[in-house]
């Protein structure tokens, strides 16, 4: 699945030392609807951020912080000392809104530098920890994700166990929507074929129980180094596939306690909050 929204790393020439920022700007590829979906989305979770941090005594350390948002009107392209305008007409005019994100990798680099493929069990179920850390602030502030994988979220740089574990930033609110929502049929298919629940693959309404599951999958993937639908072509066999997972050596491979949730999380309906005691 391709993202709607391209992210690039801004420099601050004027304030060298000013914190990081990432840009997100309307690919030409998207088209207008996905592209203003996205957004919106992206807007109505940093609204809500800024509506409810702070009150209560309440943070949200795993939501970044918007800083600018609104219509490119020059846009400048550099690669070390080399800079030059964008000339494509393509490019003017396109939506883009900026964010302070850390330093950091995505957790999709973990495999991908692994020596051997696989982490070691205690890395990924810290990993898997941070996760759900950083799904629960955006639960709490009244969404949930839909597009939970590795790539959509940040590990901070130099890594430490409490930065897993405490530390772990959203990268991308692109499918993110209120919850609960009055919606109780069949939807459009929303995620990924890969890390999405069963039943967001059979088009069902999701809850945060689903987005707990695709954690428990990336969880398993770096453990294991695969997951067993990782060749499924299609949709309808990769939620085939969700059907023996319980079965499957790579759910063995996880703790007890993660398998009984897995199942627990299965059986939670999109329209209830998981009890996760």
């Amino acid at each position: 699945m391709e993202r709607d929204l391209a992210i690039y790393s801004i420099f601050n020439s004027q304030q060298p030392w000013a914190p990081p920022v990432v840009a997100y700007i309307a690919r030409p590829e998207a088209t207008r609807r996905d592209a203003k979906e996205s957004f919106d989305a992206f807007l109505q979770v940093s609204k809500a951020h800024d509506a409810k941090e702070g009150k209560n005594g309440l943070k949200f350390p795993h939501i970044p912080k918007c800083v600018l948002k609104g219509k490119l009107k020059r846009l400048v392209f550099g690669i070390e000392e080399f800079q030059q305008y964008e000339h494509d007409p393509d490019w003017i005019n396109r939506p883009a809104i900026l964010y302070t994100m850390p330093a950091g990798v995505f957790v999709s680099s973990l495999l991908a530098n692994a020596p051997l493929g696989i982490e070691e069990p205690w890395l990924a179920l810290n990993v898997g920890i941070g996760l759900v850390q950083a799904l629960n602030s955006l639960h709490k502030l009244g969404f949930i994700h839909r597009y939970v994988t590795p790539w959509n979220f940040l590990l901070k740089t130099p890594f430490t166990i409490e930065g897993l574990r405490d530390d772990v930033m959203h990268m991308d609110f692109s499918l993110a929507v209120k919850w609960p929502s009055r919606q109780n049929k069949q939807n459009d298919l929303v995620g990924t074929r890969k890390y999405s629940s069963k039943r967001a693959l059979t088009r069902h309404v999701q809850g945060p129980a689903d987005d707990f599951i695709s954690v428990i999958y990336i969880v398993a993937e770096l453990i294991s180094g695969k997951l067993p639908w990782r060749a499924a072509k299609t949709v309808a066999v990769s939620a085939q596939l969700r059907e023996t997972f319980a079965h499957h050596v790579v759910f063995t491979r996880l703790p007890r306690e993660i398998r009984l949730l897995y199942h627990k999380l299965n059986r939670t309906p999109g329209t209830t909050s998981p009890n996760m005691k």
